[in-house]
């Protein structure tokens, strides 16, 4: 995905590893530092607010939505099963 200078796309309620490819980002989300990418550097980023991404000049960026939320998996899914020792 291409990005023009000062372009913001936003996505709402997810998951993104978001990698730059080419120029700079700007990543910005509630309750966190904000980030800035560039070229070769990623960054996974959860939100149930705005996940925002800004290029400060023309950019370049791929971006991989993760299926799940990690409060979308089931509960088990955390719990270890241990099995005594006979």
């Amino acid at each position: 995905m291409n990005l023009s200078k000062n372009q913001v796309i936003r996505f709402k309620n997810t998951t993104l590893n978001i990698h730059c490819l080419s120029g700079i980002l700007w990543l910005t989300w509630p309750d966190s530092h904000d980030r800035i990418l560039k070229p070769g550097q990623s960054a996974s980023v959860t939100s149930r607010g705005d996940i925002c991404i800004q290029a400060f000049c023309p950019s370049a960026l791929r971006l991989d939505k993760v299926k799940k939320r990690w409060w979308e998996l089931p509960d088990n899914i955390f719990k270890k099963r241990i099995t005594p020792a006979q």
